[in-house]
């Protein structure tokens, strides 16, 4: 069975890079909420493995980033909307720092993790562990 991605026509055209998948900015504000969010990581699990055996041999190295709650203005926006609750199950009970997600993406963007590719990282407080094994 052959599988195709939306961007693959675009990627195909050119030089190998770093990408990490991510929805489009379209200057529209993400109003999918944070339960909707975490019931599509899967997908972005899916799109990191099967971009990374795409693109491998181009040398390009792909890795998605699936945040927590974090303490932003939208984040905050989304406390009474499920975050606070998603925050209060986390295995580190508070929201992340911007600059945590932010530290993840430029270590993924970097020289030094050369064999990393094909993998979604959570950044995520333990949330998901906390719901796997609590």
């Amino acid at each position: 069975m052959t599988r195709t991605h939306k961007t693959t026509t675009t990627l195909y055209n050119q030089p190998p890079r770093r990408f990490i998948p991510g929805r489009p900015a379209s200057g529209e504000p993400d109003r999918t909420g944070p339960q909707t969010r975490a019931a599509t990581a899967g997908k972005d699990q899916d799109d990191s493995r099967f971009l990374a055996a795409e693109f491998g041999e181009r040398g390009a190295r792909v890795v998605s980033v699936s945040p927590g709650s974090f303490d932003t203005a939208m984040g905050r926006l989304e406390e009474n909307h499920g975050a606070g609750d998603l925050v209060k199950s986390a295995a580190i009970k508070r929201f992340g720092r911007p600059e945590e997600v932010a530290s993840v993406l430029a270590f993924c963007a970097g020289e030094a993790p050369g064999y990393l590719t094909g993998v979604d990282i959570l950044v995520d407080g333990g949330t998901k562990a906390r719901k796997e094994f609590s």
